[in-house]
C-alpha cells in the first residue's frame, strides 16, 4: 500500500479492526519511508473514523519518530521518541491487552513504550496529511492472542504512566486496573530497604513495573481499590488480627534497568491498616528525569501472598513554601492518660495545618517532652532525651509512633505534647531508620520549624477502684439532717489529694457532704476526674432523730471543733456500764474506752493522731447508744 499526499487532500487509508473492547491482540506491519519524506498513523478508538484518536505516531523527515498518547494537538509533547531508518523496510508492532488495560509499541523489535491503555481498538489510520508524507505499508498481520494475563513484571517492560503526571494540582488521576496474580520476580529486580519480611517469607513476590518522566512538581502516589472486583489481598483471610486488603509495597528508582538507584520506598500508607494496607509516598520529581516504580504484594509467609487487582492514583501536590507553614488546632478529651491507653484515645486533631513541602523531609510531628516547648524551638534542641518522638513526616496521617502508650508506673507523671510542623529537614542519623522522627532529622540548618502550644498530659498508673461510705445525722423538726461522705480509691488516693473526686447527688448538689436535709433516701455518684476508674454510687438514709437513752441526764463534748483533745462529760440517773468509741466516716472504730459502771463520767479523749475531718463519738450505756459528731481541725 502506498500512502501519499495528493493536493488538495491527503491519502487516508483506514484498516478496520472490528471495534474490539476485550481480549488481547497484536498488529504488525513493515514500513518503508524514502529519504527526506515522512509518515504517520494513528489508532482509532472505534471503526467509525474521526471519533477518538488513542495514539498518534509521526515519522519525521529527519529520521526521528514521535509517539503521542491521547493527543490534543500535533504539537503536544511526545510520550516517547525513537529513531527509524529511511530507504529500508522496518517493522512496527502494536500489542493491546484490553482485559488488563495495557498497550505496547515496538519498532524493529525494540520496545518503544508500554503504557496504561483504558481504551478500545477500532481501526488504524494510515494518513498523508502534508506534502512531506510518502510511505509504503506491507505484510500487515492482525491476530488475536490467547487469553492470558499480561504482567509488567520486568523493569524493561515497564508501563509508562507519564500521561497521569502534569495534571492540575489536587486533582487525583487514577490509572486503569493492574493485576499481579500471575506476576513473577525478575533476577534484576532490586531489593528495597523498607519492606518488611514475614517469617519464612521472601522480600519480592510478584513485582509489577511502571515508569514515568518527572516535570519538577511534587506528587502523591498510592495504590487504590478503584473499581477492582478482586482488590489485592482480599483473597486472604485475616492474618494475626490484620485484614490484608490492599497490601502493596512500593519503591521508586532513578537510573536504568539493571543499574537503579532507590529514591523512595514505602510499605504501608497507614501504620494500623486503616482503611487498608496500601502503599503510598510523596515524590519530588526532577524535570526530565526518568523514574521506575516497582509495586509488589506483601508475603505473609506460608504461601500467603497478597494478589489481585489495584489501580495507581497520582495527585499533583501544590507547592507550599516554608514561609507559609502554619500549626493548626488540636484538643484533648482529657488531661489524664489512663494506664495502658494511647494518646490517640484522647487527641483530636483540628484544622488549619499548612505543611510546607520544601526539602527532602517535611510534615507534621508530635513532640512528647518533660517541659513545655517554647514557640519556634525544635524539641530536640531542648537538650534532653525522654519522650521526644513524632509521626512519620508526611502531611497526613496524624499518627503517633512509639512511645505512645502509657507504661506501668508507680506514680503519676506529667509530660507535654506539642504539634510541630517541619520542612526542609535532612537526615542526621540514618542509623535510626524509618520512620523519620524528630531526633534523626535536622530542619534547623536549611529548613523551617513551626511549634504549636504545649499541653500537659498526666500519665497515670493503675488506679484503685472507688468506694464510698455515708454516715448520716438524723433530721429533726427543722430539717437539720446531714450526710458525711467518705471516699477512697482513684487518683485522689494515689496522689494523696481529695480534690480529684467529683460528686453528683440525687438532689442536684455537687459537694461531698450535705446538710440541712429532710428525712429521706439520698444517692450520690462519685466520679474520678481522670475518668480512669469507674464511678461508684453510694446510698444514704437520713432518718428522724432518736433520743439519748433515758438514763442519760446530761451529755456534752468540748471543745468542738477540736485541735486534738476533747473533754466528755456524762451524768446518769443511775449507775450503768459505759463504753466510749471513736468512729471515722467509713464506720471504722478507731479508739475504744471501757469506763466501767459509773454514775457520772468526765473523760479526756486524745485525738491528735487523727487527720483533719469529721468523726463520731458513740457512747454505749447499758447497751443503749448516744451519738455525737466531732470535727478535728488544726
Amino acid at each position: 500500500m502506498k500512502v501519499i499526499y495528493e493536493s488538495p487532500a491527503g491519502d487516508d487509508q483506514l484498516l478496520l479492526l472490528g471495534d474490539k473492547t476485550s481480549g488481547r491482540y497484536e498488529l504488525q506491519w513493515k514500513m518503508y519511508i524514502p529519504s527526506g519524506k515522512a509518515g504517520y498513523f494513528n489508532v482509532q478508538n472505534t471503526a467509525a473514523p474521526g471519533v477518538k484518536w488513542n495514539l498518534d505516531v509521526y515519522f519525521d523527515s529527519i529520521g526521528v519518530a514521535r509517539m503521542i498518547i491521547n493527543a490534543a494537538s500535533p504539537t503536544q509533547p511526545a510520550n516517547a521518541t525513537f529513531a527509524f531508518p529511511h530507504d529500508q523496510w522496518f517493522s512496527v508492532r502494536l500489542y493491546f491487552d484490553l482485559d488488563n488495560n495495557i498497550a505496547k509499541m515496538f519498532s524493529n523489535g525494540n520496545l518503544i513504550l508500554g503504557w496504561a491503555y483504558p481504551d478500545n481498538i477500532g481501526g488504524i489510520d494510515f494518513y498523508a496529511a502534508t506534502a512531506w508524507d510518502l510511505y509504503y505499508i506491507d505484510e500487515v498481520e492482525y491476530v488475536q492472542l490467547p487469553s492470558a494475563i499480561f504482567n509488567v513484571d520486568v523493569c524493561n517492560a515497564a508501563v509508562d504512566l507519564t500521561q497521569y503526571f502534569g495534571q492540575p494540582s489536587t486533582v487525583a488521576q487514577v490509572t486503569s486496573k493492574y493485576n499481579n496474580t500471575s506476576a513473577t520476580v525478575s533476577a534484576t529486580d532490586p531489593m528495597p530497604d523498607c519492606w518488611g519480611v514475614a517469617p519464612g517469607g521472601s522480600l519480592l513476590n510478584n513485582t509489577m513495573w511502571y515508569t514515568f518522566t518527572g516535570d519538577g512538581a511534587k506528587y502523591h502516589i498510592e495504590t487504590v481499590p478503584c473499581d477492582a472486583t478482586t482488590y489485592i489481598g482480599t483473597n486472604l483471610p485475616v492474618i494475626n488480627g490484620s485484614d490484608p486488603d490492599g497490601d502493596t509495597q512500593m519503591a521508586i528508582y532513578s537510573g536504568q534497568c539493571g543499574a537503579l538507584t532507590q529514591i523512595d520506598c514505602n510499605d504501608d500508607l497507614n501504620f494500623n491498616g486503616e482503611p487498608d494496607w496500601r502503599a503510598a509516598l510523596d515524590l519530588q520529581t526532577a524535570p526530565g528525569q526518568n523514574y521506575y516504580m516497582m509495586i509488589d504484594g506483601f508475603d505473609y509467609g506460608n504461601g500467603l501472598v497478597a494478589t489481585g487487582q489495584y489501580c495507581i492514583e497520582i495527585t499533583k501536590m501544590p507547592s507550599i513554601l516554608c514561609s507559609q507553614g502554619v500549626v493548626g488546632t488540636y484538643s484533648l478529651d482529657n488531661e489524664y492518660l489512663c494506664f495502658g491507653s494511647d494518646l490517640l484515645n484522647i487527641l483530636n486533631v483540628g484544622t488549619g495545618y499548612v505543611i510546607p513541602d520544601e526539602g527532602p523531609i517535611f510534615g507534621l510531628g508530635w513532640a512528647i517532652t518533660s517541659i513545655p516547648v517554647p514557640s519556634g524551638v525544635y524539641p530536640p534542641a531542648l537538650g534532653f532525651g525522654i519522650f521526644i518522638d513524632g509521626t512519620n513526616f508526611l502531611p497526613q496521617p496524624f499518627v503517633f509512633s512509639s512511645p505512645n502508650n502509657n507504661p506501668a508506673t508507680v506514680a503519676p507523671f506529667t509530660v507535654y505534647i506539642t504539634p510541630v510542623v517541619v520542612a526542609g529537614a535532612t537526615v542526621i542519623n540514618a542509623g535510626l531508620g524509618q520512620p523519620y522522627r524528630m531526633n534523626n532529622v535536622d530542619p534547623i540548618t536549611s529548613g523551617c520549624v513551626f511549634t504549636g502550644v504545649s499541653t500537659a498530659v498526666t500519665f497515670l498508673p493503675t488506679l484503685p477502684p472507688l468506694s464510698g461510705f455515708a454516715l448520716t445525722t438524723p433530721a429533726g423538726p427543722g430539717n437539720n439532717g446531714a450526710i458525711n461522705l467518705a471516699v477512697e480509691g482513684g487518683l485522689s488516693q494515689v496522689a494523696g489529694d481529695p480534690g480529684f473526686y467529683e460528686f453528683l447527688w440525687s438532689n442536684g448538689q455537687t459537694t461531698q457532704n450535705l446538710s440541712g436535709l429532710a428525712p429521706g433516701t439520698y444517692t450520690v455518684t462519685v466520679f474520678d476526674v481522670s475518668g480512669c476508674t469507674p464511678p461508684v454510687v453510694v446510698t444514704a438514709q437520713v432518718t428522724t432523730p432518736t433520743k439519748d437513752p433515758v438514763s442519760v441526764k446530761a451529755l456534752s463534748i468540748s471543745p468542738n471543733p477540736t485541735a486534738g483533745t476533747v473533754q466528755l462529760n456524762l451524768d446518769l440517773a443511775a449507775a450503768a456500764e459505759v463504753r466510749i468509741e471513736v468512729i471515722n466516716a467509713m464506720g471504722q472504730v478507731l479508739q475504744t474506752i471501757d469506763a466501767g459502771k459509773v454514775n457520772a463520767l468526765q473523760q479526756s479523749l486524745e485525738l491528735q493522731q487523727l487527720a483533719n475531718g469529721t468523726y463520731f463519738l458513740r457512747i454505749v450505756v447499758d447497751g443503749e447508744t448516744a451519738l455525737r459528731r466531732i470535727a478535728v481541725q488544726r
